[in-house]
């Protein structure tokens, strides 16, 4: 059977169809093996809309969403010789499930109960935080333009970048769907939020990063970056596979326990609860191993991260984080989310207590702020409280849109040919390629938001 011409398909498959053909006959132009090459394009999934395949004639029949789906196979053999390219007959052929709607949010931020978005504006846009807002758990435009600012002060300092200082306005924005798949056009509908604003924030709030104007910014499009961070606990775990001596060096000595204990009357900090040995735990707030997180520069926290990989920090650098003061009192039952930086204190608003993703089981009932034992010397220290607050924001709230599910150049390399010209891997878990997921997606898009 010859390959479909253009009157047959529109550009976009023939496209498709002529880039396959191409790479059949000379596939090191990819630098792919036989096998490689033979599995990614067979696992393609290609698109178009085309109102002239209808006729009886021919067996490239449009599917009932009025979506053409071209499956390439037998393309090279096991020794890399040509083979005759085959559709699949109409009595094969499959059509990937059809979404019933497309929401923007990730699986991960549903899964939580986000319900408030930070978007980029202007066109090809995508959600840069979320975060979950109710009665109980209340947000002001104040502490939201805070956590912008710690958001990206810290993802440049863990990138070992200086912070830039940038200007950072508010507004409220609409965000809808583009036809170019896993894009958004978002555009301000609303005047710029005073920074300063006493506003609560409302459940299903969408906000937008603007100028001070409230035009769109588009210098943030280009600059700000937001990333994922790890949490203390893995990166604890990460240095002590570096340097295992370091378990010794940072191990929590039974005088600081018991005088964190006496300081907060064997209470949990975070509940109230008067707890019993079983039940009490007491946790550094930033684990000695991390001293990294005390310098103030991103080249002087490069050095030291270092120093603490190799094992070359003089062990006495670790008692400054070795004191009561950076350690606190919970019921059991919280420490594992402590470490994992989903449960924190913010000092800048009254000492509040924050849970970023509680478990449905939790059993435990959180005070709304923490009690500090003023009288004691050995007092919390607000500087390592914050710090810890600090990096949950880049745990908990970064990210949160649908880009956060797929490779977004995955897609868009399956939109325009799927083929990777430059391409040095010769493997086929080569994370860059479509899979079925991406060809589902791509379906369920051009079909809801393509015309």
């Amino acid at each position: 059977m010859a390959p479909p011409t253009c009157t047959d398909l529109d550009g976009l498959a023939c496209r498709a169809w002529q880039c396959a053909e191409r790479h059949t006959c000379d596939n090191k132009s990819l630098r792919l093996s036989p096998r490689a090459l033979h599995s990614r394009l067979t696992s393609m999934v290609y698109i178009t809309r085309s109102a002239k395949l209808g006729h009886q004639t021919t067996k490239w029949k449009p599917s009932a969403s009025g979506c053409v789906f071209l499956n390439l196979v037998s393309l090279v053999s096991s020794k890399g010789s040509r083979q005759t390219l085959q559709p699949l007959s109409t009595a094969t052929m499959s059509t990937p499930v059809v979404h019933t709607a497309i929401d923007f949010y990730s699986k991960k931020a549903k899964n939580e109960g986000r319900n408030c978005f930070l978007w980029m504006t202007g066109g090809a846009s995508t959600v840069i935080m979320s975060w979950r807002v109710t009665d109980l758990e209340p947000m002001k435009i104040r502490d939201l333009y805070r956590y912008v600012n710690i958001a990206w002060r810290e993802t440049c300092l863990d990138a070992y970048l200086e912070p830039n200082l940038l200007e950072i306005y508010l507004c409220q924005v609409c965000a809808e769907p583009m036809k170019q798949v896993l894009d958004y056009n978002v555009t301000p509908i609303g005047p710029v939020f005073d920074s300063e604003s006493e506003e609560l924030v409302a459940p299903g709030s969408h906000f937008g990063l603007c100028t001070s104007d409230g035009s769109i910014h588009n210098e943030y499009t280009r600059t700000l970056k937001l990333e994922h961070s790890r949490t203390f606990d893995s990166l604890r775990a990460y240095f002590l596979r570096q340097n295992p001596s370091l378990k010794t060096m940072t191990t929590m000595p039974s005088e600081i326990r018991e005088a964190v204990l006496r300081r907060d009357h064997r209470t949990c900090c975070i509940t109230g609860l008067l707890l019993t040995e079983v039940e009490a735990a007491v946790e550094w707030i930033i684990p000695p191993a991390l001293i990294y997180e005390l310098e103030i520069t991103s080249e002087e926290r490069y050095e030291v991260w270092r120093e603490v990989a190799d094992g070359t920090t003089d062990p006495a650098q670790y008692e400054r984080l070795k004191f009561a003061g950076n350690a606190i009192t919970m019921h059991r039952g919280l420490a594992m989310m402590y470490k994992r930086n989903q449960l924190s204190v913010d000092v800048v608003d009254k000492y509040r207590i924050i849970c970023f993703n509680a478990p449905k089981n939790l059993g435990l009932t959180l005070q709304g702020s923490l009690t500090i034992n003023d009288h004691s010397n050995d007092r919390l220290d607000n500087r390592y409280l914050q710090r810890h607050f600090q990096r949950c924001i880049l745990e908990c709230m970064i990210g949160g849109g649908i880009r956060d599910d797929y490779n977004y150049n995955t897609v868009k390399s399956i939109v325009s040919l799927g083929i990777s010209e430059g391409s040095d891997s010769d493997t086929e878990d080569d994370e860059c390629w479509p899979d079925d997921k991406n060809g589902r997606l791509i379906q369920a898009w051009m079909t809801q938001y393509g015309n």
